[in-house]
């Protein structure tokens, strides 16, 4: 889902859509970052941990959350989402 959620920012630009991707142990971020190098995609991967999970109310992964320009998850989908669902959820925080 990694390069899909690369295209959606290219298409708007990095002022307005960032992808940040959080991997919650050591060997996912480091298949993250090899993925991300592999395909020369456009995204930062952090390590996050168990307070983190809780923070986001994650209940399972994999997760995408849109976070608005306030920091404000305005949007959580559990398991792959599709990325015109996604990006039907970008243009109405855009028009905003």
């Amino acid at each position: 889902q990694i390069p899909e959620l690369n295209k959606l920012q290219a298409r708007y630009g990095t002022e307005k859509v960032r992808v940040v991707g959080v991997a919650m142990n050591e060997r996912a971020k480091a298949a993250a970052d090899n993925l991300v190098k592999e395909k020369g995609l456009d995204c930062v991967v952090l390590l996050g941990d168990k307070k983190v999970g809780e923070q986001c109310s994650l209940a399972s992964l994999p997760a995408t959350l849109i976070i608005d320009q306030q920091g404000i998850v305005s949007k959580q989908y559990e398991g792959q989402v599709g990325v015109d669902q996604l990006e039907e959820q970008v243009k109405t925080l855009l028009r905003g």
